[in-house]
Protein backbone atom coordinates (compact mmCIF):
# COMPACT_ATOMS: atom_id res chain seq x y z
CA UNK A 1 0.00 0.00 0.00
CA UNK A 2 2.80 2.14 0.90
CA UNK A 3 4.66 1.77 -2.38
CA UNK A 4 1.70 2.72 -4.71
CA UNK A 5 1.04 5.80 -2.94
CA UNK A 6 4.51 6.96 -2.83
CA UNK A 7 4.30 6.21 -6.44
CA UNK A 8 1.52 8.22 -7.07
CA UNK A 9 2.92 11.37 -5.42
CA UNK A 10 6.03 11.27 -7.77
CA UNK A 11 4.14 10.76 -11.15
CA UNK A 12 1.78 13.95 -9.70
CA UNK A 13 4.84 15.90 -9.02
CA UNK A 14 6.21 14.73 -12.49
CA UNK A 15 3.18 16.21 -14.18
CA UNK A 16 2.81 19.50 -12.50
CA UNK A 17 6.71 20.07 -12.52
CA UNK A 18 8.76 21.98 -14.86
CA UNK A 19 12.35 21.93 -16.37
CA UNK A 20 14.81 24.78 -16.52
CA UNK A 21 14.93 24.90 -19.38
CA UNK A 22 11.34 24.88 -20.41
CA UNK A 23 11.05 29.05 -19.61
CA UNK A 24 14.10 31.26 -20.45
CA UNK A 25 14.34 35.34 -19.80
CA UNK A 26 16.71 37.45 -21.70
CA UNK A 27 17.43 40.86 -21.79
CA UNK A 28 18.84 41.84 -25.25
CA UNK A 29 20.20 44.59 -24.73
CA UNK A 30 22.62 44.01 -22.10
CA UNK A 31 23.43 40.65 -23.46
CA UNK A 32 26.60 41.64 -25.40
CA UNK A 33 27.89 44.41 -22.41
CA UNK A 34 28.36 41.85 -19.78
CA UNK A 35 24.80 42.48 -18.57
CA UNK A 36 25.76 46.09 -17.71
CA UNK A 37 23.81 49.30 -19.11
CA UNK A 38 24.67 52.34 -20.74
CA UNK A 39 25.72 55.05 -17.99
CA UNK A 40 23.51 57.68 -16.51
CA UNK A 41 22.94 60.47 -13.92
CA UNK A 42 20.51 59.98 -10.83
CA UNK A 43 16.70 60.68 -11.79
CA UNK A 44 17.23 59.52 -15.35
CA UNK A 45 14.91 57.10 -17.49
CA UNK A 46 16.29 54.48 -19.50
CA UNK A 47 14.05 51.77 -21.12
CA UNK A 48 14.98 47.69 -21.35
CA UNK A 49 12.84 44.49 -23.02
CA UNK A 50 13.11 41.63 -21.08
CA UNK A 51 11.59 38.19 -22.99
CA UNK A 52 10.27 34.98 -21.72
CA UNK A 53 10.10 32.17 -24.22
CA UNK A 54 9.15 28.96 -23.58
CA UNK A 55 10.74 26.43 -25.55
CA UNK A 56 9.09 23.35 -24.18
CA UNK A 57 5.92 21.97 -21.78
CA UNK A 58 3.64 24.95 -22.55
CA UNK A 59 0.95 26.61 -22.34
CA UNK A 60 2.36 28.82 -18.89
CA UNK A 61 1.42 32.01 -17.01
CA UNK A 62 4.50 34.15 -16.59
CA UNK A 63 5.41 37.14 -15.41
CA UNK A 64 8.26 39.37 -13.50
CA UNK A 65 8.81 38.36 -9.97
CA UNK A 66 9.29 41.77 -8.75
CA UNK A 67 9.99 41.42 -5.10
CA UNK A 68 12.70 38.35 -5.60
CA UNK A 69 14.09 40.56 -8.62
CA UNK A 70 14.64 43.99 -7.95
CA UNK A 71 13.92 43.91 -3.81
CA UNK A 72 14.79 47.31 -1.73
CA UNK A 73 15.63 49.02 -5.35
CA UNK A 74 11.79 47.62 -6.83
CA UNK A 75 10.59 51.55 -6.74
CA UNK A 76 13.45 52.19 -9.27
CA UNK A 77 11.76 49.93 -12.01
CA UNK A 78 8.27 49.89 -14.00
CA UNK A 79 7.27 46.84 -15.55
CA UNK A 80 4.83 47.40 -18.87
CA UNK A 81 0.95 45.93 -18.78
CA UNK A 82 1.47 46.36 -14.76
CA UNK A 83 3.67 43.31 -14.80
CA UNK A 84 -0.22 41.32 -15.41
CA UNK A 85 0.53 38.03 -16.29
CA UNK A 86 0.35 36.56 -19.77
CA UNK A 87 0.25 33.07 -21.02
CA UNK A 88 2.46 31.96 -23.49
CA UNK A 89 2.49 28.21 -25.33
CA UNK A 90 5.43 26.42 -26.38
CA UNK A 91 7.67 28.37 -29.15
CA UNK A 92 5.82 31.72 -28.32
CA UNK A 93 7.68 34.65 -26.07
CA UNK A 94 6.04 37.43 -23.99
CA UNK A 95 7.57 40.41 -23.52
CA UNK A 96 7.44 42.83 -20.75
CA UNK A 97 9.16 46.35 -20.90
CA UNK A 98 11.31 47.88 -18.25
CA UNK A 99 11.18 51.38 -17.45
CA UNK A 100 14.08 51.89 -15.16
CA UNK A 101 14.97 55.22 -12.78
CA UNK A 102 17.78 55.69 -10.35
CA UNK A 103 16.52 58.32 -8.28
CA UNK A 104 17.68 61.57 -7.18
CA UNK A 105 20.63 61.28 -5.12
CA UNK A 106 21.80 57.31 -6.08
CA UNK A 107 25.41 57.56 -5.45
CA UNK A 108 27.81 56.41 -8.01
CA UNK A 109 27.91 52.76 -8.22
CA UNK A 110 27.01 49.22 -10.19
CA UNK A 111 23.64 48.25 -9.17
CA UNK A 112 22.71 44.75 -10.28
CA UNK A 113 19.49 43.95 -10.69
CA UNK A 114 18.35 40.03 -11.82
CA UNK A 115 15.32 39.51 -13.03
CA UNK A 116 13.22 36.24 -12.49
CA UNK A 117 10.43 34.32 -14.09
CA UNK A 118 7.56 33.65 -12.10
CA UNK A 119 5.40 31.21 -13.67
CA UNK A 120 2.38 29.07 -13.22
CA UNK A 121 1.39 25.51 -15.07
CA UNK A 122 -2.12 24.43 -14.67
CA UNK A 123 -2.76 26.45 -12.03
CA UNK A 124 0.27 25.57 -9.94
CA UNK A 125 3.13 27.60 -8.97
CA UNK A 126 6.74 26.16 -11.00
CA UNK A 127 10.54 27.62 -10.54
CA UNK A 128 13.96 26.88 -10.89
CA UNK A 129 14.19 29.14 -13.96
CA UNK A 130 17.70 31.19 -14.43
CA UNK A 131 17.25 34.66 -13.88
CA UNK A 132 18.24 37.02 -16.60
CA UNK A 133 20.60 40.14 -14.94
CA UNK A 134 21.10 43.88 -15.95
CA UNK A 135 23.68 46.00 -14.25
CA UNK A 136 22.35 49.73 -13.82
CA UNK A 137 25.50 52.31 -13.35
CA UNK A 138 24.81 55.51 -11.76
CA UNK A 139 27.70 57.92 -12.73
CA UNK A 140 26.80 61.39 -11.65
CA UNK A 141 30.60 62.42 -11.54
CA UNK A 142 32.77 64.80 -14.63
CA UNK A 143 36.01 62.68 -15.65
CA UNK A 144 39.13 63.23 -13.95
CA UNK A 145 42.79 63.13 -14.93
CA UNK A 146 41.89 65.41 -18.21
CA UNK A 147 45.35 65.58 -19.79
CA UNK A 148 46.06 68.01 -23.08
CA UNK A 149 49.50 68.65 -24.08
CA UNK A 150 51.21 69.81 -27.25
CA UNK A 151 52.88 66.34 -29.62
CA UNK A 152 53.52 68.43 -32.53
CA UNK A 153 53.54 72.10 -34.35
CA UNK A 154 54.13 73.67 -37.85
CA UNK A 155 53.29 76.72 -39.42
CA UNK A 156 49.69 75.41 -40.92
CA UNK A 157 49.00 73.11 -37.88
CA UNK A 158 49.33 71.90 -34.59
CA UNK A 159 48.76 68.20 -33.25
CA UNK A 160 47.54 68.11 -29.60
CA UNK A 161 47.18 64.96 -26.95
CA UNK A 162 44.37 64.30 -25.30
CA UNK A 163 43.23 61.87 -22.69
CA UNK A 164 40.91 61.40 -19.72
CA UNK A 165 39.48 59.02 -17.27
CA UNK A 166 36.13 58.59 -15.86
CA UNK A 167 36.02 55.68 -13.38
CA UNK A 168 32.05 54.80 -13.61
CA UNK A 169 31.89 54.93 -17.07
CA UNK A 170 34.95 53.21 -17.56
CA UNK A 171 33.31 49.59 -16.54
CA UNK A 172 30.85 49.88 -19.44
CA UNK A 173 32.94 51.17 -22.25
CA UNK A 174 35.77 48.10 -20.81
CA UNK A 175 32.77 45.85 -22.15
CA UNK A 176 31.54 47.86 -25.26
CA UNK A 177 34.53 49.72 -26.74
CA UNK A 178 32.58 50.93 -29.89
CA UNK A 179 31.01 53.94 -27.97
CA UNK A 180 34.08 55.15 -26.38
CA UNK A 181 37.52 54.77 -24.18
CA UNK A 182 38.30 54.94 -20.68
CA UNK A 183 34.61 56.14 -19.83
CA UNK A 184 34.87 58.69 -22.43
CA UNK A 185 32.24 59.03 -25.32
CA UNK A 186 34.08 62.36 -27.25
CA UNK A 187 36.04 65.23 -26.63
CA UNK A 188 35.21 68.86 -27.98
CA UNK A 189 37.90 71.70 -27.84
CA UNK A 190 36.85 75.27 -27.96
CA UNK A 191 39.32 77.50 -30.00
CA UNK A 192 39.84 80.93 -29.21
CA UNK A 193 41.05 84.03 -31.32
CA UNK A 194 43.28 86.40 -30.26
CA UNK A 195 40.52 88.14 -28.78
CA UNK A 196 39.43 85.50 -26.42
CA UNK A 197 36.56 84.94 -28.35
CA UNK A 198 35.42 81.42 -29.21
CA UNK A 199 35.94 81.06 -32.81
CA UNK A 200 34.74 77.15 -32.87
CA UNK A 201 34.22 74.15 -31.74
CA UNK A 202 37.47 71.29 -32.93
CA UNK A 203 36.14 67.79 -32.91
CA UNK A 204 38.63 65.26 -31.13
CA UNK A 205 39.53 61.65 -31.81
CA UNK A 206 38.88 59.32 -28.89
CA UNK A 207 41.71 58.60 -26.42
CA UNK A 208 43.54 55.35 -27.29
CA UNK A 209 44.57 52.44 -24.57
Amino acid sequence: MNKKLNGAVLLLCMALGATAQDLTITIPKTDSTAYRCYPVKANTAFGLRSQIACNANGPFSVNIDRDMSFGSLGSWVSISYNNNPITISTGETAIFDLAVRPPAGTTDYEYDMPVNIKAYKNGSSVSGFAPAQFVVIVDNTPPTDIALSKRSASSQSVTLNFDAFDVMSKKYTDVNPDVGCKGIKQFTLALKDQEHGIAGPAAGQLPQG
